[in-house]
This record gives C-alpha cells, structure tokens and sequence, in this order.
C-alpha cells in the first residue's frame, strides 16, 4: 500500500513487493517488506513506513518482479525521469515485456511523482 500524505508517502507491504523511491538527484532508495503476505500468519500486526517526499522524486512498485528486473526497471525510470507520467508506464510495460521474452507475466506498475 502506498499513500500520499501533505509531506509524503507511506509504504507498507505484505510479503515481498518491488518498490522504491528515485530523488530528484537520482539518488534510489528501495523499500523493503513489512512482514509475510497476507493471511500466512494469522494476527500479524504490519507495519509501515513514512517518507518525506520533495518536488520531482518519484516512486515506482511493481505487483511481481525478480530483484534484477525491478532495480533494472528503475534505472529506466531514472532515465527517463522528466517525461510525462503516462509515457514513462508504457516504456516501462514494453521494455518489461521485452525483459521477460517469450512468456511474459502481467506485471502491474504504480507510478507516483510529486510535482
């Protein structure tokens, strides 16, 4: 779950789900998990992260993907950083479907950059 707050976002995932914040400057920061996916263990308390969030950073998390494939999706973001946020999914969706060959996975993508 990723929500927006007056100076931020909150992060908080159940089991291992790719995401991370690209700064302004390029600087990555990838953000972990906060406990196993839902229901494996019954009456788990899961917690959250808040963070501080500046003009132009961006975070990016993907429903599924290998550690390799989510830091490579990225280092694509970043490079693409000042496009439009709808330009920047789709080049994300292709080239994701480009990286995973002849049996691509859906793999959903939420893209959120403070302005």
């Amino acid at each position: 779950m990723i929500a927006a707050y007056a100076g931020g976002l909150e992060w908080a995932s159940a089991g291992r789900v790719p995401c991370g914040v690209i700064r302004r400057g390029g600087v990555f920061e990838e953000l972990g998990s906060h406990g196993p996916p839902l229901g494996m263990m019954e009456g788990f308390q899961y917690g959250g992260e808040m963070l501080e969030v500046s003009n132009g950073d961006t975070a990016v998390v993907l429903s599924h993907a290998s550690t390799g494939l989510f830091r490579g999706a990225a280092d694509l973001v970043a490079q693409i950083h000042g496009k439009p946020a709808g330009d920047v999914v789709s080049t994300l969706h292709r080239r994701i479907r480009k990286a995973q060959g002849s049996h691509p996975e859906e793999i959903s993508v939420l893209f959120v950059r403070k302005h």
